[in-house]
């Protein structure tokens, strides 16, 4: 919220614990994510150097923010949010955090990065995908990773194994034939 706008779904905790029965109704009342004034810190501090990096700033100013996005492949709708996609639909990128640089490659492994990476550059234009990396920790580093032709192609690979499943699973027999939707998010 701090960085690409809109309404924040979380609200700083008045209370330093919920040892009491005040701060345990408190919280009981928070249809929002309660978190402390130490997190909401950190979050303030990752937004203010994504703001300060030119790049980031610079890429961010000139996209549309947590736009919803669709697409159909392969006779399958896919939905997803994506934080910025520019007007041309030709640059998408998404924010992410990192204990540090040098673990994000495997986090975007783990994380299947080049998945979300490959669906979301079909919906835009043939659109570049970047990723706004920012390091959790001081001085809280930020870094724009661009992806590369060899990441989109894992991530496609990974797309097709992943509608050929769950074509499998829709010719079953028995299968509803109101299931067609997959939904993509991140």
């Amino acid at each position: 919220a701090l960085v690409l706008g809109g309404e924040p779904d979380w609200v700083v905790s008045e209370y330093d614990n919920f040892r009491t029965k005040a701060a345990q109704e408190w919280k009981a009342n928070q249809d929002k994510i309660v978190i402390s004034e130490t997190d909401f810190q950190q979050i303030v501090n990752i937004a203010d150097a994504i703001k300060r990096h030119p790049l980031a700033a610079q890429l961010i100013d000139s996209c549309d923010l947590e736009q919803m996005l669709k697409a159909t492949i392969n006779g399958i709708e896919f939905h997803g949010c994506a934080d910025g996609i520019s007007k041309d639909r030709k640059t998408i990128f998404d924010l992410k955090t990192t204990g540090q640089f040098d673990m994000f490659r495997w986090q975007a492994f783990k994380n299947d990065y080049d998945l979300q990476a490959s669906v979301y550059s079909l919906f835009g234009d043939n659109a570049k995908y970047f990723f706004v990396v920012v390091e959790t920790v001081q001085p809280f580093r930020v870094q724009i990773f661009g992806t590369s032709p060899e990441f989109i192609e894992n991530g496609n690979k990974k797309l097709q194994k992943a509608i050929e499943s769950f074509n499998t699973f829709r010719q079953r027999p028995g299968a509803n034939d109101q299931i067609g939707r997959a939904h993509v998010w991140t």
